[in-house]
């Protein structure tokens, strides 16, 4: 028992009294959640430390050994270009998982891997920073020091000015060849065909051709809207020309028709056998017609007559094609069931 020493020096004994204080807890530690980000420019990227598979399995292997749980629901693998930040969809998902606080960590095989653009860098990273995720790198770390925000700044600078010659170059190949009466190899194949690349000539694809005389007829001489083709192709579960542009990218997600693509496909002079390239600038933005170039005769086999491919026009410049002929219309041949119908019916003369 404990003693008080009074005023006047003598010991007495003090009563202690028990307290029903409780005995601190220690806290415990939330779970290390790790969010795993991979890039390749294109599906044919195969470089070493770049490719989507070697890629996840040196993150997975750092996770790991810095005690982080992977969520595999926050597992995501992106082919798309670096320099672009808001059209990529995973990456989107991504910054939305960090806005909601579903992970802690972040971790990507290298900067570039994450974006190219410094600029679109520091938004990602701004954005990790607000909402408390770590951003780590598999093969370089992370200076956050002024020195190394500024070299980090310089090396995405000086490799946008890389993309941007690389862009410049290939920009100079493609209109030599084009100017040399040969179709370019870049971009996704025109719907209903095939580059000949060695040729530098397109060639019919029946199974998308059959389709194309078939929109043309539908718009042209059955006087369906646009917006009752598109409802038909659907129906009829129709692959659109996007299928394989979209399943590399999202494989999740379900390609459908829309009625922008069946525009493009109305008013594509190819159709009709007239091959005009350099129309689009690299934003897809028109450019004048003084900068078109007309390539040779044959270079485009026609897929619809001349005088089908200006109805169309016409019915688009009167009334774009707004009205449907029959309000209750029902889909009068069917994908895959009448497409030996349409082939045989729109078939070339031999």
């Amino acid at each position: 028992m404990p003693k008080a020493i009074l005023a006047n020096g003598t010991a007495t004994q003090q009563v202690s009294r028990q307290t029903d204080t409780p005995k601190k807890v220690k806290p415990q530690h939330a779970p290390q959640l790790a969010a795993l980000y991979c890039r390749v420019s294109t599906s044919g990227q195969e470089e070493d430390g770049t490719s989507l598979d070697t890629q996840e399995e040196r993150c997975r292997h750092y996770a790991t050994e810095q005690g982080y749980l992977i969520d595999e629901a926050h597992v995501y693998r992106e082919v798309y270009t670096g320099t672009e930040l808001w059209q990529r969809p995973k990456l989107t998902a991504l910054r939305e998982a960090i806005r909601k606080g579903c992970v802690t960590h972040l971790v990507a095989y290298a900067i570039d891997r994450l974006s190219r653009d410094p600029v679109h860098l520091g938004v990602v990273l701004s954005e990790a920073e607000h909402h408390g995720v770590a951003v780590e790198f598999v093969s370089e770390p992370l200076d956050h020091s002024p020195e190394g925000q500024l070299i980090r700044f310089v090396r995405g600078y000086a490799a946008r000015i890389e993309v941007e010659k690389i862009r410049e170059r290939a920009l100079r190949g493609k209109r030599a060849r084009v100017q040399n009466g040969k179709i370019h190899n870049f971009g996704t194949e025109l719907y209903g065909y095939r580059r000949d690349k060695e040729r530098g000539i397109r060639e019919v694809y029946e199974p998308e051709a059959v389709m194309v005389r078939a929109l043309f007829r539908w718009y042209a001489e059955e006087k369906l809207s646009v917006r009752s083709i598109v409802k038909r192709l659907n129906g009829q579960e129709v692959p659109p020309p996007s299928v394989s542009k979209m399943l590399s990218q999202d494989p999740d997600r379900r390609p459908h028709w829309g009625k922008g693509q069946v525009h493009r496909i109305l008013r594509e002079p190819a159709y009709k056998g007239i091959t005009i390239s350099w129309r689009y600038d690299h934003e897809g933005r028109l450019k004048p017609e003084t900068e078109w170039i007309s390539l040779p005769e044959g270079v485009t086999p026609a897929l619809v007559s001349p005088g089908l491919w200006e109805a169309a026009q016409v019915r688009r410049a009167s009334n774009g094609g707004a009205e449907t002929r029959y309000p209750g219309e029902t889909a009068s041949l069917t994908w895959p069931g009448g497409l030996c119908r349409l082939w045989a019916q729109d078939a070339p003369e031999s």
